[in-house]
């Protein structure tokens, strides 16, 4: 008889538990968290075999981490994922803020920028400051019935760029891990508000000579590249990022074949939620003009052994057509039979890296039609919200006068 009254007590104390659980899930069903199977919208960036181990394109409104060495093309790569939001939305800007003062607006107009439609901050700044322009152009969208235009904006690089405190400190120790803490705690605030107001912010890293000082001693579980090399912000950006990427430079490309100069970047996501298959790629970035859809393409043919041997070549499935390497863009540029039966290969060669994707997305983005001359509730909550992010004012950022 006590047994069954013990048991009776239990019940009803695991009920009581389950029930307070229901109520703390209903009560944070409005920060905008989805489920694990919703479609997450993304935007092509233009290069087909980035975008195929993208799961799509550039997620819409999430966070987005890319790190790598010096000279590993990070940077390009970021510029072409604004690039691919200009061409799919005529009204789609690009923030660049690039702390460390290394580009100028005419280079990212060579790279295929829209002058008209890109920002670039370019000067020593804090986190603070970063927190509160990404505040004023959540702020810019909501006022201007903007919210449904994709927006993108590059960090480059969270590395570099300082806090507040750390600039007021007179001593180093003072401010240890101060850099870690404040990224945690800005991005906790912006990744619920990013993903609302449909803007991507993309973080760009810089890679760290590792220190140990006990090499017996356990090792936290970090990103690596390489024995001696990390990513920097610590645990913040291992987590957070809705994908992650590695880039290497894998070596200078052949200029008599190819007739360009640049390089091969290895492009890894060693996180991503929207492609299962976690595959490095190679794609090639031209100096003068960034990212090559079409090199890319025919790298990934070549390294595939997609085309035949001998002084005249071919491709795999078009061999009775011989021609010279140097001349493969010319032919695919002129040649409409040697250019489907080029995108038919590729496609082919792409597939096997397709294979085992369960996600079959729909990848537009839903446009809203409904125009309205008062802000809506929705609109109304995410002002407040935003009221609470960032510390500093930034009055640099001008976007009603981008041209």
């Amino acid at each position: 008889m006590a047994r069954k009254k013990n048991d009776e007590i239990v019940e009803s104390v695991a009920n009581d538990l389950l029930a307070g659980l229901d109520d703390e899930l209903n009560s944070i069903k409005g920060l905008n968290i989805q489920d694990a199977d919703s479609d997450v919208k993304v935007i092509p960036t233009g290069i087909d075999l980035l975008d195929t181990v993208m799961g799509g394109g550039v997620p819409l409104g999430k966070l987005v981490a890319m790190t790598g060495g010096a000279g590993s093309g990070k940077s390009t790569a970021a510029v072409q994922y604004v690039v691919g939001f200009q061409k799919y939305d005529p009204r789609a800007l690009g923030i660049y803020i690039d702390v460390e003062q290394a580009i100028n607006m005419q280079r990212l107009v060579d790279l295929g920028c829209d002058p008209k439609r890109t920002k670039l901050i370019s000067k020593t700044i804090t986190m603070e400051d970063i927190a509160s322009i990404i505040k004023g152009i959540i702020s810019y969208k909501i006022k201007n019935k903007l919210l449904d235009v994709p927006y993108i904006v590059i960090w480059d690089s969270e590395s570099v760029t300082p806090t507040k405190k750390s600039l007021e400190a007179e001593e180093m120790a003072k401010v240890m891990g101060e850099h870690s803490r404040t990224l945690g705690f800005i991005m906790n605030q912006l990744i619920p508000i990013i993903a609302e107001a449909n803007v991507t912010l993309v973080v760009i890293q810089q890679l760290r000579s590792k220190i140990v000082a006990n090499p017996y001693a356990p090792q936290a579980n970090e990103l690596n590249y390489g024995s001696d090399q990390k990513a920097t912000g610590g645990s913040v950006m291992q987590y957070y990022p809705f994908n992650l990427c590695t880039s290497r430079n894998r070596g200078d490309v052949d200029y008599d074949m190819m007739g360009i100069r640049g390089f091969k970047t290895e492009i890894k996501f060693v996180k991503n939620k929207n492609f299962a298959p976690k595959v490095p790629i190679q794609v090639v970035l031209d100096y003068a003009t960034g990212l090559s859809d079409f090199w890319t393409k025919e790298h990934l043919i070549r390294e595939s052994k997609g085309f035949t041997s001998g002084s005249k070549t071919s491709l795999e499935n078009y061999k009775e057509f011989k021609f010279a390497r140097r001349d493969i863009k010319n032919l695919y540029d002129t040649d409409e039979t040697f250019r489907q039966k080029f995108e038919e290969l590729y496609a082919q060669k792409r597939a096997e890296i397709q294979t085992n994707n369960p996600w079959d997305k729909n990848l537009q983005i839903k446009k809203s039609a409904k125009e309205e001359s008062d802000l809506s509730d929705k609109e109304l909550d995410l002002l407040s919200k935003l009221d609470n992010i960032g510390t500093s004012s930034n009055g640099d950022l001008d976007l009603e006068n981008l041209g």
